[in-house]
């Protein structure tokens, strides 16, 4: 507790980081696409909540909204599809 204690406050004014770096944006570089969250196993670790009794998908206005984007993005080297069981949704061999 006396650590704790010790430890400079600092008030929501002042910051205690000082950068001298410039940082230079490099665009967008990847994507992640979820597809729904429908799968056939329910997981305790995933990071969606899948399981066998979600119902949510993309919608295929939204597909063609991401795949205008991606091929409006030239920077972008990676698509992640992602969901509960993305190859098990209707939209996904348009998009992969």
């Amino acid at each position: 507790m006396d650590q704790i204690s010790s430890h400079r406050q600092y008030s929501s004014q002042e910051n205690p980081l000082q950068f001298t770096a410039t940082l230079t944006p490099i665009g967008l570089r990847g994507m992640q696409i979820n597809l729904g969250r429908w799968c056939n196993q329910s997981c305790t670790h995933c990071h969606v909540g899948a399981s066998p009794f979600r119902t949510e998908t993309i919608s295929a206005q939204v597909v063609d909204r991401c795949l205008e984007i991606i091929a409006a993005t030239p920077s972008i080297e990676v698509v992640d599809l992602t969901g509960g069981a993305p190859e098990a949704q209707p939209e996904f061999r348009r998009l992969a």
